[in-house]
């Protein structure tokens, strides 16, 4: 995978759903691998936006005990994207495979259930405590 060290936390300018700046903090090799999907065409933008978009609606709902933060939820989608790109591509040795719109909804929607699931336990898995 391409985490380096889980606490190693970079921070970078993301867009959030009502297209504000903010700081995102992710661990480096989750960095490495959004930076890598950048150079093959990502819209990282999107992503975000459409992560906040789905994470808000979810804290407003009252679905999880919890506010998740921004970058918990960036960091989950980001994890399970990574999962679904590379379970589709088992020979991957200097191939460049683009990312499906399909797969990036369905690590949402995934990252969605985890929280939804996993109530408060869910933000240890990304590090903070809760």
């Amino acid at each position: 995978m391409f985490r380096k060290d889980f606490r190693e936390y970079v921070s970078f300018a993301a867009v959030d759903c009502t297209y504000a700046t903010r700081a995102l903090y992710l661990p480096e090799g989750q960095w490495d691998y959004l930076r890598w999907l950048l150079s093959h065409g990502f819209d990282l933008d999107r992503f975000t936006r459409r992560c906040d978009r789905r994470r808000r609606a979810m804290n407003a709902s009252k679905a999880v005990s919890i506010n998740v933060p921004f970058d918990a939820f960036v960091l989950v989608a980001t994890d399970r994207l990574h999962q679904l790109h590379y379970r589709c591509h088992r020979q991957r040795e200097n191939l460049v495979h683009p990312v499906f719109p399909h797969q990036v909804t369905t690590a949402i929607d995934r990252t969605e259930a985890f929280f939804r699931r996993s109530g408060p336990h869910a933000l240890r898995w990304c590090g903070w405590r809760a």
